[in-house]
């Protein structure tokens, strides 16, 4: 028997009764996320090959894997390897569990071992662990000290390490920080990874005192170990989720007086005695889940509310927030303000009090405001959160009212509450219905339908993990979601029993707790700017060391003493070095953010905006994005005479007013006027555009009255009662007409809508039940894609001009939906509810097509072309058909109107066999005889005998591609990767797209070196939105979870407001880190020029630089708005280049050159005043060397800035930013008039300390400035970067080499470029 630690604990599951190795399932069964935070689904995904990929063992680089981060570094720092998965891992998703349940006098705690034995041994299980718990544990160290999780909503892997006290270690660390007055606490607190590593000593997780955790990113926490009391056995902790093989006489569920835990971003990580490593405690699962609806209606008893609540805690999400005073000392000790008071403390002792004075208030007021913002972010984020209502619960076999915070998973309670207006946790519906809005999810406004759970979906809840699948979505009810609607069910004819729901996830365990994390913990961005900069201002630091060294040799020269040399030499270091450095860089960002709120446009990533400044390609969803979402019917194609007629836009032509008539006319209205999801809230009726639209174009009307008050006699006995045991309460729809001639009763024009089985993505279809008035006649509706119409309908119901007809309206720009039907001989209410989707969705009968107007958006056009001049790639992605998006495609730009366009099939053949070695045929959609070579993508044409024109072969050239969800699931599976990348390059519409494979797409972008932006409004859209570089979600939310951005206007210009701000934002960035710098660099030259001498600036003289001059230039510098248009090139986002460390160089040198003109020249006067006699402890400030550097570097700092703010292409002229304009006349007026100061007793020459000089030399430094600027101007603008690309380009000649780019699709767009020439 393996031991429980070689056990690995990954969610992977393997079919029934298979003896294939876990790897062997792996290959063909994980699929990729399609959810909203990487975890809980929204019934996007469907345990099916429709959304599997098959790469993910293959690649595993991929980004929609399970383990989608390298995890070398980890594995190396906690010396951790994976292990080699030779056991299977038992699924319950596809078992028919039985009903066992054994009552020993508690309502929970059954016999559930044995029950769980009894069912693997029914279904040949063997006795080993099955994990379904998110957190799935990749691995264990040998020694049992470290182990590696991966935690699936956070899509974050990290390592956890076992630690005890090390007492002697500790309290040598303890008095080293005393004897350093705190200092080693201050580096240590900067650096936990060396402080966890010197006081800790490394312990067996079993037996640790606490845990050391580090994310992939190197964010590393420490943890202490809690013990919890609690008496009971091992599976009441992880539930029936988690099953443990043991050697034979060993108990794999002992009893247990405590667990061991630790609490990591909100998730408590429980300690498995037996697997002996750390699990997550999210999806646990009770083992009556598995029986029926009825057990779990009996509630809880007390003994297992006091469990649950000491393993789950309270249920409620809230935030802890930290004291004034804890707040206050982690904004103290922050680097950059201990590096300000290491500043102001060196200030004071070198006497420039009024200076330290003046930037210790600074700095007190920042603090204080720093303070306030993040109190009052905090408060927000806690109130926004925090949620707490009464709630009636059933408990003990009693109704209480209780606080929701005291929910508990398994807690049976009343939706139908009239207080009851948000859902206090995540939940399984039991009894009702109801229709809620999850826009705080997905974005979309659109109200959901939820109906009761099953028997079958319980054992659907009982078999999930965190994916919720589209069969359980329908009953899920996630916590934080508004309700809109409740109705009762019927437990009788006249009675209305209450609506129940049984809470599943609790706390930061619902998807909404997933939100606030993914809020609080936001994941970091991999942007270079950001990490440049603080190489760039190590560089600085390492350049003020070589000052402090040759500043300290020159003083020591001319004879200083050794205490001011060491106070001089250091000042350096905070010139060169200022403190107010790493704040400037959030100056853009900042402006951009409140510039895009004044839009309409919400920021919840302030990182993202630079980002979205160097976005390559932008990523469209079609139908509400970039089409209208309202869509308008142009008419219904129905079958005459066995083909396809034209279209009919007046329903009364459809059909007779025998509503038992079998025609395709009238199957196809009844299918308009029943298959769909819409609801009647407060009198009006809500639901999806589409079915709003289709539905409206009926005229018929929408009832939601008790339909079991009209059957007849002889139908109560049988079908109504069971609706009373099943608790359903059918809508209805009625024809508008009432013809008194027509002997119908009011039951007779009625339409109940018994059983819906909703829309899924991946299905791509939805279907209703329906029985006709009183008669005991009851159909089948089914409404869907085109696409998967042959494969459910019967070949001969399809008329002779089917795919032409298709053809000629998807070619057109139309969204076309497809209807089928089929008759139900001798149904009754009850055998239609037991019926499965399969059984509803096969042989059905065609009976015609609805044709939707696809309108384009007002600004669609204009945005794609400006996207376009601008070289930003644009690309469709689409759950549409491949053709209707190809011809949105060319009427909004994407593609040109007269290019072509090949669309991939597989062919016949090869549809049975093996699914690798399956070919793909590219066929143009303009011309049938041109094709695409499958290896080399090269147009051919078919046709021998046909003449090409030059103006063919030149169309040939430019030509695009089209493809769908399932060429692009098998091109990731099996493709070769250059063809696959060459796809990916010439491919500008992605059709037929499920929500995983929009995600993937991305992914796939993104390894080409694409920095990629994701625009869209749906659910299907908010994988693809969180995984790309910049999300844009089209959503009424202020603050959507679903992307980065979110935009109140539903139109796509925003993508322009966001990219331009962004741009400008990060030109904005760049010029302020410039000037920091090159302030830094001009006053760093100024004072060790004046050093040489034993002279140095004066305290005012440092206060008029600092506060006068710096500030007010770099805070008005990132107002600049963005340029009206976009450039083709964008700006850099890497510091360490040559187009920026070339001109900064080139500055630094005008600023070294004139500085020194100057000084020399100063010297020749004849009225030059001295600095005094060298050895003097204090530095001289009242003389010529220090009056004319600092009147010279004045014009410098004001004219440095002028320069670094740029304007086109990225940002407006300088003269429109009013505030700099004004500021930038202000300072060079009161410049020129310090420099034409004379008189001695003037108060600024006091103020000062600056002395006379003659009228020529104040011109000539005024005329100096005008030289410097017009040098430092040019230098910046022609002369510095021109010289060296020009460098570049002779060195590469000599060198013999080409330029290369540093991105992957650009070097592959030049290679396929160069091949089709």
């Amino acid at each position: 028997m393996t031991s429980p630690r070689s056990i690995r604990g990954k969610n992977s599951v393997t079919s029934l009764g298979s003896k294939k190795s876990l790897n062997t399932y792996l290959a063909s069964s994980l699929m990729s996320h399609d959810s909203i935070f990487d975890g809980p689904g929204l019934g996007t995904s469907i345990p099916s090959s429709i959304s599997s990929f098959h790469h993910k063992t293959q690649r595993g680089s991929s980004d929609a894997s399970v383990s989608q981060f390298s995890m070398d570094y980890l594995q190396s720092e906690y010396n951790l390897s994976r292990y080699n998965d030779t056991e299977s891992i038992a699924a319950a998703s596809s078992v028919d569990y039985p009903n066992i349940y054994r009552d020993n006098g508690s309502a929970v705690y059954s016999d559930e071992e044995e029950i769980t034995e009894m069912m693997l041994e029914e279904h040949n299980f063997h006795p080993i662990l099955r994990r379904e718990s998110p957190g799935e544990a990749a691995g264990i160290s040998e020694d049992g000290c470290c182990q590696i999780l991966y935690l699936v909503e956070e899509d974050l892997e990290v390592g956890i390490a076992g630690y005890r006290t090390n007492k002697l270690r500790a309290r040598i660390y303890n008095l080293i920080c005393i004897l350093t007055f705190g200092l080693v606490y201050l580096i240590m607190r900067w650096l936990p990874r060396h402080y966890i590593r010197f006081i800790g000593k490394r312990e067996p997780l079993a037996t640790a005192e606490w845990l050391s955790i580090e994310t992939q990113y190197g964010e590393i926490s420490k943890s202490d170990i809690q013990v919890q009391p609690y008496e009971n056995s091992l599976s009441t902790i992880f539930g029936a989720s988690i099953r443990v093989a043991t050697s034979e006489g060993t108990d794999n569920d002992p009893f247990v007086e405590n667990f061991r835990y630790v609490n990591y971003r909100y998730m408590k990580l429980i300690f498995h005695p037996i697997l002996e490593r750390f699990l997550i405690q999210q999806d646990w699962k009770d083992p009556r889940w598995i029986r029926d609806t009825n057990v779990v209606k009996e509630g809880l008893e007390r003994d297992a509310i006091n469990d649950r609540t000491k393993i789950f805690g309270q249920n409620i999400i809230d935030l802890e927030t930290k004291g004034v005073i804890q707040l206050l000392v982690d904004e103290v000790l922050h680097p950059f303000y201990i590096f300000q008071v290491f500043s102001i403390i060196l200030w004071s002792l070198d006497a420039y009090y009024y200076y330290a004075i003046c930037i210790f208030l600074i700095s007190v007021v920042s603090i204080i405001g720093s303070l306030i913002e993040t109190r009052t972010t905090l408060k927000r984020m806690r109130e926004m959160s925090r949620f707490t209502c009464p709630v009636r619960v059933y408990r003990d076999g009693f109704w209480a009212s209780i606080p929701s915070s005291d929910l508990v998973v398994g807690d049976v309670f009343e939706i139908s509450d009239p207080e009851l207006t948000v859902f206090p946790a995540d939940a399984l519906l039991l009894s009702g219905d109801c229709i809620v809005n999850e826009s705080m999810l997905t974005g979309e406004s659109i109200p959901v339908s939820k109906i009761p759970a099953t028997n079958q979906g319980m054992k659907d809840l009982f078999a999930f993990s965190r994916i919720i699948p589209p069969s359980l979505s329908k009953h899920f009810l996630f916590g934080g979601t508004k309700i809109i609607q409740v109705r009762k069910p019927f437990v009788n004819e006249k009675e209305e029993g209450a609506s129940l729901a049984m809470v599943i996830r609790t706390g930061f365990n619902t998807t909404k707790g997933a939100l606030v994390r993914s809020m609080i913990f936001p994941k970091p961005t991999n942007f270079g700017f950001y990490r440049d900069s603080f190489r760039f201002i190590t560089a600085m630091f390492i350049i003020a060391v070589i000052g402090f060294v040759f500043s300290s040799i020159n003083l020591l020269t001319i004879g200083v003493p050794a205490k001011t040399i060491i106070i001089r030499a250091l000042d350096l270091i905070t010139i060169v070095v200022p403190p107010a450095l790493p704040a400037t860089l959030t100056i853009g960002t900042t402006f951009a953010i409140s510039r895009l709120r004044k839009q309409g446009i919400f920021c919840i990533s302030p990182q993202r905006v630079n980002v979205s400044g160097k976005l390559d390609l932008i990523s469209f969803d079609k139908t509400g994005t970039l089409t209208e979402d309202g869509l308008d019917i142009m008419g219904v194609s129905v079958i005459e005479d066995s083909k396809l007629t034209d279209l009919r836009n007046n329903p009364s032509t459809l059909c007779s007013k025998d509503l038992l008539s079998n025609d395709s006319p009238s199957n196809l209205l009844f299918t308009m006027a029943t298959c769909h999801m819409l609801r009647r809230v407060e009198g009006e009726l809500l639901g999806d555009p589409l079915d709003m639209k289709m539905f409206e174009f009926t005229d018929w009307t929408y009832s939601e009255e008790n339909f079991t008050n009209k059957l007849t006699s002889s139908e109560q006995s049988e079908d109504a009662a069971y609706m009373r045991t099943q608790q359903l309460i059918p809508p209805t729809v009625s024809p508008p007409w009432n013809d008194p001639s027509i002997n119908y009763s009011e039951s007779d024009l009625e339409l109940g809508i018994i059983r819906t089985f909703e829309f899924v993505s991946q299905l791509r279809r939805m279907a209703v039940i329906v029985k006709h008035g009183q008669y005991k006649k009851m159909d089948i509706y089914v409404k869907g894609a085109p696409e998967v119409m042959p494969s459910i309908c019967k070949p001969e119901s399809f008329p002779e001009n089917y795919q032409e007809v298709l053809d000629y309206y998807t070619h057109n720009g139309f969204r076309v939906i497809a209807c089928a039907s089929k008759h139900l001989e001798n149904c009754t209410w009850a055998k239609a509810q037991r019926m499965k989707r399969t059984q509803v969705e096969s042989d059905l009968d065609f009976c015609g097509l609805i044709v939707f107007e696809n309108k384009l958006k007002s600004s669609t056009i204009p945005v794609i072309n400006e996207l376009e001049d601008s070289k930003i790639r644009t690309v469709m992605c689409t759950g549409d058909n491949v053709l209707t998006s190809i011809c949105v495609g060319k009427r909004c730009g994407m593609l040109p109107q007269d290019g072509l366009v090949f669309v991939p099939r597989f062919e016949e053949e090869e549809l049975i066999g093996d699914i690798a070695s399956r070919k793909l045929i590219w066929q143009s959609i303009e011309d049938n005889d041109v094709y695409l070579d499958p290896q080399t993508l090269h147009p051919v044409v078919d046709s021998a005998s046909r003449n090409l024109l030059s103006s063919e072969f030149k169309r040939f050239k430019s030509y695009h591609m089209a493809i769908t969800g399932d060429v692009f699931r098998w091109l990731v599976d099996y493709a070769p990767v250059e063809l696959f990348n060459a796809i990916l390059l010439k491919t500008q519409i992605f059709a037929r797209m499920s929500p995983s494979e929009k995600n993937e797409l991305v992914s796939c972008f993104q390894k080409l070196d694409y920095c990629v932006g994701f625009c869209g409004d749906g659910a299907n859209d908010c994988g693809a939105l969180k995984a790309a570089d910049v999300g844009i979600s089209l959503s009424e939310a202020e603050a959507s979870v679903a992307a980065p951005f979110t935009s109140r206007w539903f139109e796509i210009s925003c993508v322009l407001d966001v990219i331009k701000d962004g741009r400008a934002a990060l030109v904005t960035s760049f010029g302020c880190f410039q000037y920091m710098a090159l302030y830094s660099a001009i006053q760093f030259v100024t004072v060790s020029m004046l050093y040489t001498t034993n002279s140095n600036l004066g305290d005012f003289q440092f206060l008029f630089i600092d506060l006068a001059i710096i500030l007010p230039i770099a805070v008005f510098m990132g107002r600049s708005k963005p340029f009206h248009r976009l450039a083709q090139k964008r700006p850099t986002a890497n510091l360490v280049s040559k187009r920026i460390l070339s001109p900064l160089l080139g500055q630094i040198f005008f600023i070294c050159t004139f500085q020194y003109i100057i000084l020399r020249l100063v010297r020749q006067q004849p009225w030059y005043i001295p600095p005094p006699a060298a050895g003097s402890e204090k530095s001289s400030i009242a003389n010529s060397d220090v009056t004319s550097l600092f009147l010279f570097s004045v014009f410098q700092y004001i004219l440095i800035g002028l320069v670094l703010t740029v304007g086109p292409p990225y940002r407006q002229r300088m003269w429109r930013n009013v505030s700099f304009t004004v500021s930038i006349c202000a300072l060079l007026g009161i410049a020129v008039s310090l420099t034409k100061l004379h008189d001695r007793n003037n108060y600024f020459m006091k103020v000062f300390r600056l002395t006379p000089m003659s009228d020529n030399f104040q011109n000539f430094i005024i005329f100096c400035a005008l030289i410097y600027y017009v040098c430092a101007a040019s230098g910046q603008q022609y002369i510095f970067t021109g010289l060296v690309n020009t460098i570049s380009r002779l060195y590469r000649r000599l060198q013999n080499k080409r330029k290369v780019s540093k991105k992957l699709y650009k070097r592959l767009s030049a290679k396929l470029h160069n091949e089709q020439v």
